[in-house]
């Protein structure tokens, strides 16, 4: 079989063309987040309740990993799985998952060996591409050091199409905002409440070369608290100092034993006049 001789031009742009979808910025995915939504509403008593609502586009088989899906939580929060299913692009339900086939577990890091921090995860795979998972799930919690911690990428290697955050609060309710990035917040008002509202559409995936910073660093990013609080104890994050005493209330006493506890430790070492010893017993 002869080989075509194809003009130089023909070649150079096809050589930019792969390097661009291979390792381009821009195209490390084929698959994309179409929509991924964030609401937090905090009622009249201090209560929050986060909701998201993700939905994900599978475009080949190589990109499956992205129907598996993972929900972080912990114990003190009260977590809600509202639905999860399978549709295609033209809206049509192909197919639900059922509760039943949730797992939770204990989140796993390097950093510990065991983790108070829970995983519900699932998987939703299907045959035919495209194909999207759209999920949805709440969190509702009494203590809370922040309202949002936000940024408008869901996967750092996947494109996002169109994301939102919205936040919705009592009129007397006081926030600080830190915002990074050129996401412009809109403020509005209904029924004696106020809401804030980021929207951002296909975010740009920032380009990773050595030594560079990690690339949550690179996105934007939402940081939303409030200035009064209670987590253990009640706090404020107005200055560092009210903030630092926070810290004081939240530790008084912790360096002291307990009755029982003295007890226990007396029992271990009894008899010992060791100190090291005593100490590798403690």
């Amino acid at each position: 079989m002869s080989q075509k001789n194809y003009p130089l031009v023909f070649k150079v742009l096809y050589c930019f063309l792969v390097t661009c979808f291979i390792g381009g910025s821009f195209q490390k995915s084929f698959s994309q987040v179409i929509n991924y939504e964030t609401k937090v509403t905090i009622n009249d008593n201090g209560k929050k309740t986060t909701k998201r609502t993700v939905l994900v586009q599978v475009n080949n088989k190589q990109e499956n990993w992205l129907s598996h899906i993972e929900m972080a939580h912990n114990p003190k929060q009260d977590f809600s799985f509202n639905y999860a299913s399978i549709v295609d692009i033209y809206g049509n339900t192909i197919k639900k998952l059922k509760k039943k086939e949730l797992i939770t577990r204990n989140e796993l890091s390097y950093q510990a060996f065991y983790q108070d921090d829970l995983i519900t995860e699932f998987d939703l795979y299907w045959n035919q591409y495209p194909y999207r998972v759209e999920y949805s799930y709440t969190i509702e919690e009494d203590e809370y050091l922040y309202i949002a911690w936000w940024t408008p990428v869901l996967y750092t290697k996947v494109p996002t199409i169109e994301c939102s955050l919205e936040i919705n609060l009592p009129l007397d309710y006081k926030i600080h905002i830190n915002s990074s990035g050129n996401i412009t917040c809109e403020e509005s008002g209904i029924e004696g409440r106020k809401i804030y509202s980021w929207r951002s559409s296909f975010v740009e995936l920032p380009r990773t070369e050595v030594f560079s910073p990690p690339t949550l660093d690179l996105l934007p990013i939402i940081k939303i608290i409030p200035s009064e609080f209670k987590y253990g104890v009640t706090g404020s994050q107005d200055t560092w100092s009210s903030f630092g005493s926070w810290l004081n209330k939240l530790n008084e006493g912790t360096d002291q034993l307990t009755p029982q506890e003295k007890l226990t430790i007396e029992k271990l070492i009894e008899g010992i006049d060791n100190k090291k010893e005593i100490i590798i017993i403690s």
